[in-house]
């Protein structure tokens, strides 16, 4: 099957964007949370202001713990 034009354009404008490079504070956060993890702290709340990135930095965290092949976040 050979995509249409509109198709390739729909799919395209579907693709994920790439993730967002994050501020100094979102950074040391996520820092932070990985030492809590390799000191065995298995629950971390995060709580930041609204508009603050707590979703990018989560994210973020998350990409970490995979690249590191953790299995459980």
């Amino acid at each position: 099957m050979v995509a249409t034009p509109l198709q390739l354009s729909l799919l395209q404008k579907s693709q994920p964007s790439p993730v967002k490079q994050l501020r100094d504070y979102q950074i040391q956060v996520v820092e932070e949370v990985c030492d809590f993890w390799d000191f065995g702290k298995k629950s971390v709340m995060l709580v930041s202001p609204t508009g603050s990135g707590k979703t990018l930095t989560a994210i973020h965290i998350i990409k970490k713990f995979v690249e590191q092949n953790q299995r459980n976040i």
